[in-house]
């Protein structure tokens, strides 16, 4: 972060010399650059790359998950990786007991923390590392991460987790997973990507 404040500094500093302080097309660019440094800032601090599941994907999960019943009042719910919460927000409409999205970007916490707040919503959002967290009372756990990343909390999630919750993966299958099904995130298209349901 220290990084992108320096530059965001510098930037400023050329602005004012050059006379460009009113320029759009400068602080576009300034903008531009300070949100990819925070992205590179990101990467290098949690060795993952900021992945987000594209809003129309999630309306076919959510209806999956309603006409199968996988989610009822009792429901505990996890979004690893949450980024904007586009999930976690999207399942509330299905009333389970408990949705609690996890993300260590700051700006994706910050907004989605506060959309909660804002919408009185009863999700809860932390700025923590899911490996670190308690998630042995999941019922259904969704994740869109990297495929390394996936196989490693896949063992966290078979080793904490009670016989028969279920993990959702965006975008790649898993070795060694008792695969339920695969659903396609668009159901309208024939060259679609699919969400893959696995079983503890």
């Amino acid at each position: 972060m220290r990084l992108v404040v320096i530059v965001w500094f510098l930037l400023i500093q050329l602005a004012n010399v050059n006379n460009m302080g009113n320029n759009i097309l400068f602080f576009t660019l300034l903008c531009a650059i300070s949100i990819l440094l925070y992205h590179i800032v990101l990467y290098f601090t949690t060795r993952v790359p900021m992945i987000i599941t594209p809003r129309g994907y999630i309306k076919d999960l959510v209806k999956d998950l309603q006409n199968s019943k996988l989610v009822n009042s009792k429901s505990i719910i996890y979004e690893l990786g949450s980024a904007w919460g586009n999930f976690s927000f999207s399942v509330q409409k299905l009333q389970p007991s408990k949705i609690v999205g996890y993300e260590l970007s700051p700006v994706h916490f910050i907004y989605s923390y506060l959309k909660a707040k804002f919408k009185r919503s009863a999700v809860q959002f932390k700025m923590q590392d899911f490996f670190k967290a308690d998630i042995s009372d999941a019922d259904i756990i969704y994740v869109y991460l990297m495929p390394k990343i996936v196989a490693k909390l896949w063992q966290k999630i078979k080793t904490e987790c009670k016989p028969g919750t279920i993990m959702i993966l965006l975008g790649h299958d898993i070795k060694g997973g008792q695969l339920i099904k695969k659903l396609k995130t668009d159901s309208q298209k024939i060259n679609s990507t699919f969400y893959y349901f696995y079983r503890v």
